[in-house]
């Protein structure tokens, strides 16, 4: 059985950057799916849309948010030169998420 100091240890092994840092991973790409949810929720409805400089750049940021979110909402998936340059930008967001993680790895 494991009690709670055995896992306030384990966390202040990891470090609360490192915490930190995972858990403004999550929210970024939770948020980053909400995005594209509501942009094609707008599409639907012939509103105000996010641009999609502005959702590249959220691909970017949180790269598996917004491939969840193209995916699941089918957003963008037919319109080809967005989806070329999506995919461009979800390799630079994870590129940019493994250079953050191996930072952490190496700062000690």
């Amino acid at each position: 059985m494991v009690t709670m100091d055995e896992i306030t240890i384990k966390i202040n092994d990891v470090g609360w950057l490192r915490v930190g840092l995972v858990i403004i991973m999550l929210l970024l790409n939770v948020w980053v799916w909400t995005v594209y949810g509501w942009d094609k929720w707008r599409a639907t409805k012939s509103g105000w849309r996010v641009s999609e400089k502005v959702l590249l750049w959220w691909m970017v940021i949180a790269p598996i948010g917004g491939a969840m979110g193209m995916k699941l909402f089918r957003h963008k998936t037919a319109k080809s030169s967005f989806k070329w340059r999506a995919v461009v930008c979800f390799v630079l967001g994870i590129l940019l998420y493994a250079g953050v993680v191996w930072g952490c790895m190496l700062w000690e």
